[in-house]
């Protein structure tokens, strides 16, 4: 006869993980998954280390369950190969044995998540943000001295330094206190907008009521940038000297942490060269699913159109910076005691390749945030971001391939915002 079946909550290749301390046979109840009902507005809001991953939809509900005190939050999923779900919900909260024959002693208890491919390929490639960019040098369209303009900007974490990290990557081939940096924005996307002008960023170009036989009638467009800002966006600009001054005092305020690296590629086949191509689109298409704005943008295309260009752009190709967390993640412990950081983005929900919140574990890979414009002279991009994070992961992490320029070191500051 069963006796009470009993878990333990041990380390495993992807973290923490739960096993069975008991044999069982099947039906037999494990325990209840406890946790935070969430609302689905709260949902897109969550990030890896809030409980993206650990949250699963249970009789109709969302629930949180990563500060349960259950220990259910730590079953992982199984992948196929050897080992195959042992377990499931019966219609409640509660978890029981679903294996046909039973379960022994040692074996780790495993839920079907239904993670989707999109869902695992971002798990698997450890991405967390992307910046895109294209360089223009003296007399191209960005001022004498030539700069940056932003293709794509996405973060998958908030308040944690991340966005303001990979733009120091992006301009590390520039001079210091050189180069003028644009890019557009959704004019809805309030959290992008306050992130930009926090680091000194203006408006520079915008669709305004234009004059028409004595009333106001047609949108017409107002001032000058490098490319003209879709309809409901707007161009936003800042010198090198202004962006410096708030990139050194960002630095200097908050102490830098390890555990992220920063792959430099340049094209869509650099990413696929670098193994993260497939995990970028899925992030980006997961983050940007849970934001208004992109959602509702009738005129957009549905996807971020500079991960699908073939070839090259000519002298201005498009430059990637891609944030990838490594084993050595001093982010995830830093951030339970992080007051306070970057802020910019939107939500985190369902993405447009369709992965879904009902998963969790600490087998979670990148997750979370951000977002900002859209469009660019009609073929470009940007978004805005920010970064976030919640202690607590596990999971495999993939290290830079041989012959992709990979940046590791001080990184990251806590709340370099």
């Amino acid at each position: 006869m069963d006796q009470e079946v009993r878990a333990a909550i041990l380390e495993s290749e992807y973290g923490r993980g739960l096993y069975y301390a008991s044999d069982a046979s099947r039906g037999r109840e494990i325990g209840y998954y406890d946790g935070v009902e969430v609302t689905p507005q709260e949902y897109k809001e969550l990030d890896e280390y809030t409980g993206l991953r650990h949250t699963l939809e249970i009789e109709g509900k969302l629930v949180n369950g990563l500060n349960g005190v259950t220990g259910l939050q730590y079953a992982n999923t199984s992948r196929g190969g050897a080992e195959a779900n042992n377990a499931g919900f019966t219609g409640s909260s509660v978890v029981r044995v679903s294996a046909a024959g039973g379960v022994v002693r040692g074996q780790p208890v495993l839920l079907p998540y239904k993670w989707t491919a999109a869902a695992w390929a971002e798990i698997d490639s450890r991405v967390i943000g992307i910046c895109a960019y294209e360089e223009r040098g003296q007399g191209q369209g960005l001022g004498e001295e030539g700069g940056t303009y932003i293709v794509e900007w996405a973060s998958a974490l908030r308040r944690g330094g991340l966005a303001t990290q990979m733009l120091r990557e992006a301009r590390k081939g520039w001079g210091r206190g050189r180069g003028r940096t644009e890019l557009q924005v959704h004019t809805c996307n309030v959290r992008g907008l306050r992130y930009y002008r926090g680091l000194g960023m203006r408006r520079c170009r915008w669709w305004g009521e234009g004059e028409r036989e004595g009333r106001r009638g047609r949108q017409e467009l107002i001032g000058s940038s490098l490319y003209e800002p879709r309809p409901g966006y707007q161009m936003m600009q800042v010198e090198a000297g202004d962006l410096e001054k708030e990139l050194q005092t960002r630095e200097a305020l908050h102490a830098p942490v390890t555990g992220v690296e920063y792959v430099c590629v340049k094209g869509v086949q650099g990413l696929r060269e670098a193994g993260v191509l497939a995990g970028v689109r899925a992030m980006v298409a997961r983050v940007y699913g849970g934001e208004e704005w992109y959602v509702h943008d009738e005129g957009g295309t549905g996807r971020v159109e500079c991960l699908y260009e073939r070839g090259s752009r000519g002298a201005h190709e498009v430059m990637f910076i891609v944030a990838r967390l490594t084993g050595d993640d001093e982010w995830a412990r830093r951030r339970a005691t992080r007051a306070a950081g970057d802020d910019g983005g939107g939500g985190g929900r369902q993405g447009a390749d369709g992965e879904r919140g009902s998963g969790t574990a600490e087998q979670a890979g990148a997750a979370g945030t951000a977002a900002s414009g859209r469009g660019g002279g009609g073929r470009k991009r940007d978004r805005g971001e920010g970064a976030d994070g919640e202690a607590r992961r596990g999971g495999k992490r993939r290290k830079g391939e041989e012959g992709v320029e990979v940046r590791k070191g001080r990184k990251r500051g806590r709340g370099d915002g």
